[in-house]
């Protein structure tokens, strides 16, 4: 058994959690209840909800429907969201070794996940058996962990604590 006092040391000193790992996670928004259709008007082209009742918007000129547009922006997930017509949860799309590279991640693909910690977030958890055995084993220092294994050619794969050369 591997004693939890020296495992990781460079690791557990940024986080308060013993074997952490870090797990990019992207918010996901969805219509909880879709009565809010009867109380605001819905732009399919959009997918957005503005803050006016479909009947009102069905008796607007296009000029009428043009200004509304220029000076009113759609309602906002978080409004709708305190009036318990959305609701939110985070899923889990990868993990990590350590936050800074999640972070990383997160930031270079701004274009598809959007700005963090409202459309994602890393968060910490511990690595539990295996895993928290694997990490123990392998991990002499933080420093050894980012680039060095990204530079080797081999391609090599786990056998309980061990690893070797994939052969085929």
């Amino acid at each position: 058994m591997t004693d939890t006092k020296t495992a990781l040391p460079g690791r557990r000193s940024a986080e308060a959690t013993l074997d952490p790992i870090y797990f990019f996670q992207v918010r996901v928004v969805y219509m909880k209840d879709e009565a809010c259709r009867d109380l605001y008007y819905y732009n399919d082209s959009e997918g957005a909800l503005w803050d006016i009742t479909p009947e009102k918007f069905e008796e607007m000129s296009e000029d009428e429907r043009e200004e509304f547009f220029e000076n009113n922006s759609s309602i906002d997930d978080d409004r709708l969201m305190s009036e318990g017509y959305m609701d939110c949860f985070w899923r889990t799309e990868s993990i990590w070794l350590t936050r800074g590279e999640a972070e990383r991640y997160g930031v270079s693909k701004s274009y598809d996940y959007g700005e963090k910690n409202v459309n994602w977030r890393v968060w910490c958890g511990y690595a539990k058996g295996t895993l928290a055995a694997l990490l123990r084993e392998h991990d002499p220092s933080p420093e050894n962990w980012i680039i060095e294994d990204a530079k080797k050619e081999s391609v090599t794969k786990c056998n309980g604590l061990k690893e070797e050369p994939v052969k085929g």
